[in-house]
């Protein structure tokens, strides 16, 4: 396995892509939720794809 993992999220009409520790578990269909960081956090525009914050 990788170093990390990639989690694609929707939470109401908002995706989200989180990155997260290799080892743990889960499904497509599971809840989660969801914390994150400011600091290393990216958001970006779904029309254009440019960077927001």
């Amino acid at each position: 396995m990788g170093a990390e993992t990639y989690l694609y999220m929707t939470s109401g009409r908002h995706n989200f892509i989180a990155k997260s520790d290799p080892h743990r578990r889960c499904a497509m269909g599971n809840e989660l939720q969801l914390a994150f960081l400011n600091t290393k956090a990216h958001f970006f525009d779904s029309a254009t794809t440019n960077l927001i914050v």
